[in-house]
């Protein structure tokens, strides 16, 4: 596809207010949100109470009212999504009076099949790396993971799992299994192709999230 007709289809996709935009494609989450299955997941999750992640999708563009309705129920806002919507930690316990609110026009647990990078399919051995939510730790993570997949070769430190990345090589044939195990991991906020050079500087990742950066 032509740069003129990528900016094209992006700009359609923006002036589409009722769309959340993502790498994975865009969905109306009114309509309801795509099953996992549809992308080779499970519904797999290493939690289901505490602190979650959570998308917020708003009527409108999000502003001062909307971000005092985020803190009535103690959520913390990490990055914009377009469209009109927020990624946002809560507490499961807290969430619900968000459903019910007129400023919100959806609020649902962030899926797995979100924290996948598209590039990410089965068919070879892969790279690839692991971004934790913001300040979290995956060393427990990384334990697990290593427990499951023996066949898996590690090539970031504790060092680095310590500071919310995981960098390891997965065999073709557990590729599919791996990246469901790991979207399942609540810590785990992004899991990307990993090349080499990225490696040379440990704050490069943060340049490339999935979702963009907060207002």
């Amino acid at each position: 596809e032509s740069q003129g007709g990528l900016a094209e289809t992006k700009s359609a996709l923006i002036g589409k207010p009722e769309l959340l935009l993502f790498k994975t494609g865009p969905f109306d989450p009114a309509q309801g949100v795509p099953a996992e299955t549809a992308f080779g997941a499970t519904e797999l999750r290493d939690r289901s109470q505490g602190v979650l992640h959570y998308i917020v999708q708003f009527s409108c563009s999000p502003g001062e009212k909307e971000r005092k309705l985020l803190d009535s129920v103690g959520a913390r806002v990490l990055y914009y999504i377009p469209n009109n919507a927020y990624l946002v930690l809560a507490d499961a316990s807290r969430i619900g009076p968000l459903e019910f609110a007129p400023e919100v026009r959806s609020a649902f647990r962030l899926p797995k099949f979100v924290k996948v990078d598209p590039a990410l399919t089965p068919g070879e051995d892969r790279a690839v790396e692991l971004v934790a939510t913001p300040g979290a730790d995956l060393s427990p993570a990384a334990a697990r993971l290593a427990k499951l997949f023996p066949r898996a070769g590690f090539i970031s430190s504790a060092y680095h799992h310590r500071g919310g990345r995981v960098i390891c090589t997965v065999r073709s044939a557990d590729i599919a299994s791996f990246m469901d195990e790991a979207s399942g991991m609540e810590d785990v906020l992004s899991i990307l192709p990993w090349e080499e050079k990225l490696l040379l500087n440990d704050n490069s990742i943060w340049g490339i999230q999935n979702y963009a950066t907060p207002h």
